[in-house]
């Protein structure tokens, strides 16, 4: 717990534009449940849209604390800079990217 927060405490900045974008997707996301909520007639699915809020601020406020987008070849990739690289290599490197999770067997 406690090297979590010196963690967080640490960069401080990056962790208040973290709360920020969150806090911009979430207000979008609300939005366009809210537009789907009135279009339907003031419920989508049996949510109303209070039940509808719920959902987008737990979820948004979950994606911090459970590491939704967890490291994927990919957003390794493009955390060291080596995406850089690839995308200047020749055009057929890039479509290898989305079948590199198709499991072994597989030809990538």
């Amino acid at each position: 717990m406690r090297a979590g927060f010196r963690r967080y405490a640490t960069y401080r900045r990056a962790t208040l534009a973290g709360a920020f974008t969150n806090t911009v997707f979430g207000i979008i996301r609300v939005s366009i449940f809210f537009a789907a909520a009135d279009a339907a007639g003031g419920s989508v699915a049996g949510y109303d849209r209070a039940a509808l809020s719920t959902y987008t601020w737990i979820g948004q406020g979950l994606i911090a604390v459970v590491w939704l987008f967890t490291w994927t070849p990919v957003t390794q990739r493009v955390r060291s800079g080596d995406v850089a690289i690839d995308l200047g290599r020749y055009t057929r490197s890039r479509p290898g990217w989305p079948r590199t999770s198709a499991g072994p067997g597989r030809p990538a």
